[in-house]
């Protein structure tokens, strides 16, 4: 099944170096300790991206200088940490500024624009850069230590474990090949710090390890190459768990065989964190002090608070849900959800206040170093299928889609171009019915550039469940998960609206006569119309996607929730069927 993607934007350098020196700037102003924190934090993401791409731009200057600043800042970043944010500076340091200057003459010298690719840890996993300064931190060597990064978040992560051990700044590599056999050759520049180095202990940074961890195993080799001995070799990994289930045995020996320094994950915010560095202290204006622990509700345990009955729990992809906590209050109950670090964090922040204006959602409170705050309204409840004012429903849809097609335009490399949907279609269709389904789906491919042309991309929902819908007392409908779907970890991202209206067709079960009538409603409310060929295409290419989705998580799931998972893949599975007659 194909389900993921990789996302990624090209980048002015200016912009880039500007977005830096902004973050800079609110780190410095009044506000909250972790506010404060979460800027500095956010110029380091920003300066990591850009060293990224730089390197895969082939410009080994501008990348040593960004890789100089991403250190620099690290560095504010662990002093604040450390001590509980009470470090936090009053003026840039002389070596954030020093370093800043640097690249900013440089720039003249660098291409005008890269591409920045979107590190999945800062975006959806919840991957902070204070556990990997934590971590290397721990690293006792009787040798000089050096860095060896394995881009793209790794750029970051590598300048983090270089402030940490205070060597001098990271080399990083990528990666190429089948992602379960990944090599690592690196540049010429590269290849000639490794020689030098190979006296020295080695610390290597990335995430993961994922399903096969062969991208720890791609870099430990090509140090190996270089002459640094097994024993010279830490693995910095974002999480304490072996490889997985796509990990050959030469993957399976190194990890078992190397020192690790695993960063430190969700203890790096729990109740033991120490004062100024725990969640609560984060949101502690908003709540007043707690009457409890914070709750872990994500995974589906949110859930327990919006149902009576387990027997009406909508399904749940636990394992890629973002985390959430409800935090209980004197004052207020907050939930927490995770949104991303930086400038991806504070778009969905400044989203989340465009659809609460609107009336569609619920106000954010405030947005704290990557976790979006809202009050929990436990008088909302999801909407009853059984006892759906169906008109209501569909009048409330095509507004709210109308106003996202207005208000959250995006550009064509935002999201999968039709040919990339077409090609997940096909597979997808083809495991879950068969080559002919599949042969029916190619019949498309003559279509994609017209469709191509007619798309208007926007920041789609792309999960419209019914009880994704609260009602109040009142009888007003307000939507909940319409920050993440048009900018996850799948390959969809944004598309043309035509997306959510191929969606609710799927979700609410639709007639043909109903899905016509919202689309015009929605292209009325948007001002411009809704193509009818993407809409038909869409038909197709939503619950194709569903399928493989679903399919993925049904197959980490027993018991009770691979039940409700089976459920939902089998509407998804009939919509298809539908679609191709």
């Amino acid at each position: 099944m194909i389900v993921y993607g990789k996302a990624g934007a090209p980048v002015a350098v200016a912009a880039a170096l500007a977005e830096v020196g902004a973050w800079i700037a609110e780190a410095l102003a009044p506000a909250p300790a972790i506010a404060r924190h979460g800027a500095w934090v956010s110029a380091l993401v920003a300066a990591g991206g850009l060293a990224q791409g730089l390197a895969d731009a082939g410009a080994e200057a501008g990348e040593a200088a960004a890789l100089a600043l991403a250190e620099a800042l690290a560095a504010v970043m662990g002093r604040s940490w450390e001590s509980g944010l009470a470090r936090l500076p009053a003026e840039t340091p002389a070596p954030v500024a020093a370093a800043l200057s640097a690249l900013e003459r440089l720039a003249p010298a660098l291409p005008a624009t890269v591409e920045i690719r979107r590190t999945e840890g800062f975006a959806h996993y919840a991957v902070y850069p204070e556990g990997f300064w934590q971590a290397a931190a721990r690293i006792e060597a009787p040798v000089p230590t050096r860095v060896l990064g394995i881009r793209s978040i790794g750029a970051t992560l590598a300048a983090c474990a270089a402030a940490a051990l205070g060597a001098p700044p990271p080399v990083t590599v990528r990666p190429e090949g089948h992602p379960f056999a990944r090599v690592v050759v690196p540049g010429a520049a590269a290849a000639a710090v490794l020689r030098e180095g190979a006296d020295a202990v080695w610390a290597v940074v990335d995430e993961g390890p994922g399903l096969s961890g062969s991208s720890f195993g791609a870099a430990a080799e090509a140090l190996g190459r270089a002459g640094v001995p097994p024993g010279r070799i830490v693995l910095v990994p974002s999480h304490a768990g072996e490889p997985g289930a796509m990990a050959g045995e030469a993957q399976r020996r190194l990890w078992s065989r190397t020192r690790r320094a695993v960063a430190t994950g969700e203890a790096l915010w729990g109740p033991d964190a120490g004062p100024g560095r725990r969640l609560a202290d984060w949101v502690g204006d908003l709540t007043g002090p707690l009457r409890a622990p914070p709750e872990d509700v994500a995974g589906g345990a949110w859930r327990r608070h919006r149902y009576a009955d387990t027997a009406e729990w909508p399904a749940a992809d636990r394992q890629n849900e973002r985390r959430k906590y409800l935090l209980e209050g004197a004052e207020a109950r907050v939930l927490l959800r995770f949104t991303g670090l930086g400038s991806f964090g504070r778009a969905k922040f400044a989203r989340a206040r465009a659809l609460a204006a609107a009336g569609f959602g619920l106000a954010p409170l405030a947005w704290r170093h990557g976790f979006l705050a809202e009050a929990w309204r436990g008088d909302l409840r999801p909407l009853d299928g059984a006892a759906l004012d169906r008109p209501a429903l569909l009048r409330r849809t095509a507004a709210y889609l109308a106003f996202r097609a207005r208000a959250f335009p995006a550009a064509p490399h935002d999201g999968a171009a039709p040919d990339a949907l077409l090609a997940m279609a096909r597979a997808n269709a083809a495991e879950a019915l068969g080559d002919a389904a599949a042969e029916g789906i190619a019949r498309w491919a003559g279509r994609m550039p017209a469709l191509a042309a007619a798309a208007h991309p926007v920041a789609v929902d792309g999960r419209l469940a019914p009880h994704e819908w609260l009602r109040d007392d009142a009888g007003r409908l307000v939507k909940t998960d319409a920050l993440d779907h048009c900018c996850s970890h799948d390959l969809v991202g944004c598309q043309d609206i035509a997306w959510d209206v191929a969606g609710a067709a799927v979700e609410y079960g639709l007639s043909p006569e109903e899905t016509e009538a919202l689309r015009d409603a929605v292209a009325r409310g948007a001002g411009r119309p809704c193509d009818p060929g993407l809409l038909a295409f869409f038909g197709v290419a939503y619950p194709a996607f569903r399928i493989g989705a679903l399919t993925m998580a049904l197959g980490r799931e027993t018991g009770a929730e691979a039940d409700r998972l089976g459920t939902a893949l089998s509407v998804a599975t009939a919509a298809l069927r539908r679609a191709l007659g």
